[in-house]
Protein backbone atom coordinates (compact mmCIF):
# COMPACT_ATOMS: atom_id res chain seq x y z
CA UNK A 1 0.00 0.00 0.00
CA UNK A 2 3.18 2.41 0.59
CA UNK A 3 3.91 2.37 -2.56
CA UNK A 4 0.49 3.84 -3.71
CA UNK A 5 0.60 6.36 -1.47
CA UNK A 6 2.76 8.62 -4.19
CA UNK A 7 -0.24 9.65 -6.12
CA UNK A 8 -1.62 11.60 -3.98
CA UNK A 9 -0.82 15.20 -3.76
CA UNK A 10 -2.62 18.08 -3.66
CA UNK A 11 -1.10 20.10 -6.47
CA UNK A 12 -1.20 16.93 -8.91
CA UNK A 13 -2.28 18.19 -12.44
CA UNK A 14 -5.48 16.97 -13.45
CA UNK A 15 -3.88 15.99 -16.65
CA UNK A 16 -1.89 13.06 -14.49
CA UNK A 17 -5.27 12.43 -12.54
CA UNK A 18 -7.30 11.86 -15.49
CA UNK A 19 -4.56 9.10 -16.90
CA UNK A 20 -4.74 7.66 -13.51
CA UNK A 21 -8.55 7.29 -13.67
CA UNK A 22 -8.80 6.40 -17.06
CA UNK A 23 -6.36 3.40 -16.25
CA UNK A 24 -9.04 1.74 -14.03
CA UNK A 25 -11.90 2.75 -15.82
CA UNK A 26 -11.85 -0.29 -17.92
CA UNK A 27 -15.09 0.09 -19.56
CA UNK A 28 -14.82 3.59 -20.51
CA UNK A 29 -17.77 4.77 -19.32
CA UNK A 30 -16.18 7.78 -17.05
CA UNK A 31 -16.75 6.16 -13.75
CA UNK A 32 -15.28 3.41 -11.56
CA UNK A 33 -17.60 0.61 -10.72
CA UNK A 34 -16.90 -1.35 -7.81
CA UNK A 35 -14.91 -3.93 -9.71
CA UNK A 36 -12.48 -1.41 -11.26
CA UNK A 37 -12.01 0.18 -7.87
CA UNK A 38 -11.76 -3.00 -6.38
CA UNK A 39 -8.79 -3.48 -9.10
CA UNK A 40 -7.28 0.05 -7.63
CA UNK A 41 -7.51 -0.55 -3.83
CA UNK A 42 -7.15 -4.34 -3.22
CA UNK A 43 -4.84 -4.97 -6.41
CA UNK A 44 -2.82 -1.99 -6.63
CA UNK A 45 -2.85 -0.89 -2.84
CA UNK A 46 -2.84 -4.03 -0.99
CA UNK A 47 -6.04 -3.12 0.55
CA UNK A 48 -8.11 -6.62 2.04
CA UNK A 49 -11.70 -7.16 0.73
CA UNK A 50 -13.40 -5.64 3.94
CA UNK A 51 -11.14 -2.49 4.09
CA UNK A 52 -11.91 -1.94 0.03
CA UNK A 53 -15.47 -1.99 0.43
CA UNK A 54 -15.78 0.45 3.46
CA UNK A 55 -13.24 2.45 1.37
CA UNK A 56 -15.33 2.44 -1.48
CA UNK A 57 -18.17 3.50 0.16
CA UNK A 58 -16.22 6.76 1.68
CA UNK A 59 -15.33 7.79 -2.02
CA UNK A 60 -18.73 7.16 -3.17
CA UNK A 61 -19.74 10.28 -1.80
CA UNK A 62 -23.77 10.41 -3.57
CA UNK A 63 -24.10 6.68 -2.80
CA UNK A 64 -24.88 5.90 -6.73
CA UNK A 65 -22.16 3.00 -6.65
CA UNK A 66 -19.75 4.66 -8.25
CA UNK A 67 -16.83 6.67 -8.13
CA UNK A 68 -16.60 10.06 -10.32
CA UNK A 69 -13.85 11.84 -12.16
CA UNK A 70 -14.81 14.70 -9.50
CA UNK A 71 -15.04 12.00 -6.35
CA UNK A 72 -11.63 10.72 -7.44
CA UNK A 73 -10.03 13.55 -7.94
CA UNK A 74 -11.06 15.18 -4.49
CA UNK A 75 -9.72 12.09 -2.99
CA UNK A 76 -6.47 12.33 -4.24
CA UNK A 77 -5.96 15.61 -4.00
CA UNK A 78 -7.19 15.56 -0.72
CA UNK A 79 -3.89 13.84 0.95
CA UNK A 80 -6.04 11.76 3.33
CA UNK A 81 -3.39 8.85 3.01
CA UNK A 82 -5.57 5.89 4.19
CA UNK A 83 -6.01 7.62 7.62
CA UNK A 84 -8.99 6.13 8.57
CA UNK A 85 -7.77 2.04 7.39
CA UNK A 86 -4.03 2.33 9.34
CA UNK A 87 -5.13 2.54 13.19
CA UNK A 88 -7.20 -0.42 13.65
CA UNK A 89 -9.30 0.72 16.56
CA UNK A 90 -10.17 3.53 13.95
CA UNK A 91 -11.05 0.99 11.63
CA UNK A 92 -13.03 -1.28 13.60
CA UNK A 93 -15.06 1.79 14.78
CA UNK A 94 -15.51 2.82 11.22
CA UNK A 95 -16.80 -0.71 10.64
CA UNK A 96 -19.16 -1.27 13.39
CA UNK A 97 -20.77 2.58 12.15
CA UNK A 98 -21.00 0.58 8.55
CA UNK A 99 -23.47 -2.36 10.26
CA UNK A 100 -25.36 0.31 11.99
CA UNK A 101 -25.74 2.24 8.87
CA UNK A 102 -26.51 -1.30 7.24
CA UNK A 103 -29.26 -2.53 9.46
CA UNK A 104 -31.09 0.91 8.77
CA UNK A 105 -30.87 0.30 5.05
CA UNK A 106 -33.52 -1.93 4.52
CA UNK A 107 -33.71 -1.97 0.62
CA UNK A 108 -29.32 -2.61 0.30
CA UNK A 109 -29.24 0.67 -1.82
CA UNK A 110 -26.43 1.62 0.41
CA UNK A 111 -28.14 4.94 1.28
CA UNK A 112 -31.16 5.99 3.90
CA UNK A 113 -33.79 7.75 2.62
CA UNK A 114 -35.86 9.89 4.71
CA UNK A 115 -37.76 7.30 6.50
CA UNK A 116 -34.74 4.84 7.07
CA UNK A 117 -33.04 7.94 8.67
CA UNK A 118 -35.93 9.31 10.44
CA UNK A 119 -35.76 5.33 11.54
CA UNK A 120 -32.03 5.28 12.70
CA UNK A 121 -32.33 8.65 14.20
CA UNK A 122 -34.90 7.81 16.63
CA UNK A 123 -32.93 4.36 17.46
CA UNK A 124 -29.93 6.43 18.32
CA UNK A 125 -32.01 8.66 20.96
CA UNK A 126 -33.05 11.64 18.44
CA UNK A 127 -36.79 11.72 18.48
CA UNK A 128 -37.80 15.07 19.79
CA UNK A 129 -35.29 16.79 16.42
CA UNK A 130 -36.99 18.43 13.26
CA UNK A 131 -36.34 15.50 11.26
CA UNK A 132 -36.57 17.25 7.49
CA UNK A 133 -34.11 19.89 8.92
CA UNK A 134 -31.69 16.80 10.16
CA UNK A 135 -31.92 15.19 6.73
CA UNK A 136 -31.64 18.44 4.48
CA UNK A 137 -28.18 19.15 6.74
CA UNK A 138 -26.66 15.49 5.92
CA UNK A 139 -28.10 15.17 2.37
CA UNK A 140 -25.09 17.25 1.54
CA UNK A 141 -25.84 16.77 -2.63
CA UNK A 142 -29.70 17.06 -2.02
CA UNK A 143 -30.31 13.95 -3.97
CA UNK A 144 -33.27 13.04 -1.75
CA UNK A 145 -30.28 10.34 -0.13
CA UNK A 146 -27.89 10.00 3.00
CA UNK A 147 -25.06 8.37 1.96
CA UNK A 148 -22.13 6.34 3.90
CA UNK A 149 -20.06 9.18 3.45
CA UNK A 150 -22.57 11.48 4.12
CA UNK A 151 -23.26 9.92 7.40
CA UNK A 152 -19.36 9.42 8.28
CA UNK A 153 -18.75 13.25 7.79
CA UNK A 154 -21.80 14.26 9.77
CA UNK A 155 -20.53 12.19 12.50
CA UNK A 156 -17.14 14.20 12.00
CA UNK A 157 -15.81 10.11 12.06
CA UNK A 158 -13.57 10.99 8.53
CA UNK A 159 -12.30 14.06 6.93
CA UNK A 160 -14.29 15.54 4.01
CA UNK A 161 -12.23 14.48 0.83
CA UNK A 162 -12.92 18.18 -0.44
CA UNK A 163 -11.62 20.34 2.26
Amino acid sequence: MQAGLSFFDKKAPTIAIRSLFDKYDTNGNGKLEEKEMQTLLEGDLGLDREQSWVYFLLLDKNGDHDISFEEFTDWLRSEEHFEVLHDKDKFRSLSKAYNYFKSFDTDSSDTLDRAQFERMMKFFGHETINMDKAFAKMDKDENGAVSFWEFMVWLKWIPNFTD
